[in-house]
């Protein structure tokens, strides 16, 4: 059951968050495309990425990634308390909202 403050952020689905905490977000976003595009050749496309290995890529912290991963800003996987994204579909977020890499 949803919480009155958890439904003031989403109205049909979209989530709402203050500009200061998206603009940051964006800038985080760039830094970590540019590290799957250094890493595109080294590793397999198909690589999970758990909590900590996001935060220390956005420089954030964990519990900001769960901040995030609440809001729904990224995909996830959730296999009992183990939260996991794939590096592929941070691709596929990052190119869907046209970010470049810096």
């Amino acid at each position: 059951m949803s919480t009155h403050n958890e439904n003031k952020n989403r109205i049909n689905g979209m989530v709402f968050i203050p500009k200061e905490e998206w603009d940051t977000l964006n800038s985080k976003i760039d830094y970590l495309i540019s590290i799957v595009h250094e890493n595109n050749n080294k590793e397999d496309s198909n690589a999970w990425l758990g909590i900590k290995e996001v935060a220390d890529l956005l420089h954030v912290s964990e519990r900001t990634i769960l901040r995030y991963r609440d809001k729904r800003l990224f995909p996830y996987y959730q296999i009992g308390k183990n939260v996991l994204f794939k590096k592929k579909e941070i691709e596929q977020f990052i190119e869907t909202f046209g970010i470049s890499a810096a």
